[in-house]
């Protein structure tokens, strides 16, 4: 999973990092967060945007 760079990837880093947490990989899940977008104080998140 982590393997693959960001740019070839065919899933965003979040849903990822969704899929490695429902799999029990918290080392995985662990690696992908700083790579997660921050979200600014009083602006959506990247999960709440349409």
């Amino acid at each position: 999973m982590l393997r693959t760079p960001s740019g070839r990837r065919q899933v965003p880093t979040a849903d990822l990092a969704v899929k490695a947490a429902g799999c029990g990989r918290l080392s995985a899940v662990l690696a992908l967060l700083p790579e997660l977008p921050m979200p600014s104080a009083g602006l959506p998140s990247s999960r709440t945007r349409p």
